[in-house]
């Protein structure tokens, strides 16, 4: 049996802390992922009340949003658990509005499609040598996420989509 540091004892407890504190945030609140106003950027409406009468009417007229957010905020600046990480970024990040307000011809799965128009291609070749190089120790392992795919998934589709630059 090895003894875990004294680090890794109060780093899982802290993610468990973090946990807990999320649940019930979750359970209080329903599916906050769906709820945008709660991941807008509100600086963009400070900005637009700047006058102080203003902001306090605003804080009044949206206070338990207000509450929500401000408790969210916490929540994300005291750390999010590893199973929520994507989830809050996706949020947080406007991602989703911007995947809806992008050209479907332009998503990623689009490019991935067109990339095997690439397969027999100068590029495509290219990339198959760069990749036997890139971290070898984990191309020999046979683990169930063959990481050597995944990025060459990225790689091609990046070249499709940016065209003039290709593979370099």
């Amino acid at each position: 049996y090895i003894q875990p540091e004294d680090d890794d004892i109060l780093a899982r407890q802290e993610i468990d802390h973090q946990r807990t504190k999320w649940k019930a945030f979750m359970k209080s609140r329903g599916n906050i992922w769906s709820e945008k106003w709660l991941w807008q950027n509100w600086k963009m409406h400070a900005e637009l009340a700047s006058d102080f009468v203003l902001k306090r009417k605003l804080q009044k007229l949206f206070d338990s949003k207000v509450k929500t957010r401000k408790k969210l905020k916490k929540l994300i600046r005291n750390g999010v658990p590893p199973e929520y990480r994507g989830l809050v970024w996706w949020a947080c990040s406007g991602a989703e509005d911007k995947k809806n307000s992008s050209h479907s011809d332009r998503q990623y799965l689009v490019m991935v499609q067109r990339s095997k128009e690439l397969e027999h291609s100068q590029i495509s070749h290219d990339i198959d040598k760069d990749l036997k190089r890139t971290f070898p120790d984990i191309m020999k392992s046979n683990t169930k996420y063959d990481i050597h795919d995944s990025l060459r998934r990225v790689l091609l589709a990046f070249a499709v989509r940016n065209n003039s630059i290709g593979y370099c």
